[in-house]
């Protein structure tokens, strides 16, 4: 007695009477699915999860042309379906060659614009209108004392600015200097002329706070969130957000400047 072979996953699901009837219907199809089997009922059973079903082989029909046709047809559709499938595939990679590509060039072109951004920036060659600004704070835990540091650069030069403080903001500590350190470098922006500001911080509330995207809970915060308000239509600020500690140079400066203040290092 042969074996039966049950596709239940393959170009054309059924059951085949031989291996290599089988593997025409497996071979080059992804995630094939397949068994061989004693008897065809057992078979039957394989490629429709155990639920009684009629599945032909036209080599067990004998003479209904009909009926011949019909599982041709079906046969034929499932070759089309598995082409459609392919070409699905195809399809899809192809899609996602493309959003990969946009990807790089939107990353590309990101990096361009950063490129442009550093030529603006660049503290050597400040336009006239213009003030580059890095700010960093501190705190003291024995004294209360909070303290920011500023290094500026204009066309006119470059300067070096910090300050301790004791107040109803010490409770803040370092986030009153940082935003003490903020509101100088706005405040210096406008005694000298200037239309634009750009302040790099390594505090995100520094920026958040003046757009008011975070929540003002404190009066240190409520105020330096009004007073940018007020000057915003006189000043342009470009935030610029730089990770403390990390090695850049004028951050770096920023920081011991507010340690200067505070008598640390």
């Amino acid at each position: 007695m042969g074996n039966y072979y049950g596709v239940k996953e393959g170009r054309t699901p059924g059951v085949y009477n031989t291996w290599e009837e089988c593997q025409k219907e497996i071979k080059g199809y992804s995630n094939a699915v397949y068994k061989k089997f004693k008897t065809k009922e057992e078979a039957l059973q394989f490629i429709s999860n155990g639920v009684e079903t009629k599945v032909y082989n036209i080599d067990d029909i004998d003479g209904d042309t009909d009926l011949i046709k019909d599982i041709k047809s079906e046969r034929e559709l499932l070759k089309e379906i598995d082409e459609l499938r392919k070409e699905n595939i195809i399809l899809k990679k192809r899609i996602n060659e493309l959003e990969g590509n946009k990807i790089k060039e939107d990353i590309i072109e990101y990096s361009d614009n950063l490129n442009e951004r550093e030529k603006v920036f660049d503290r050597k060659n400040p336009k006239s209108n213009e003030l580059i600004a890095y700010i960093d704070g501190s705190y003291k835990n024995d004294t209360k004392e909070y303290s920011y540091g500023m290094i500026a650069f204009t066309i006119e030069g470059e300067g070096e600015y910090f300050e301790k403080f004791k107040d109803e903001y010490s409770e803040m500590r370092n986030v009153a200097g940082e935003i003490r350190g903020a509101t100088e470098a706005m405040k210096l922006a406008i005694e000298k002329n200037k239309d634009i500001l750009y302040l790099y911080y390594d505090y995100m509330g520094i920026e958040k706070w003046a757009k008011e995207e975070w929540k003002a809970n404190k009066k240190g915060t409520q105020e330096y969130r009004d007073y940018y308000k007020s000057i915003k239509n006189k000043l342009k600020v470009e935030f610029i957000k730089v990770q403390a500690h990390s090695g850049d140079e004028y951050n770096d400066i920023a920081d011991k400047l507010a340690k200067k203040a505070l008598g640390l290092k």
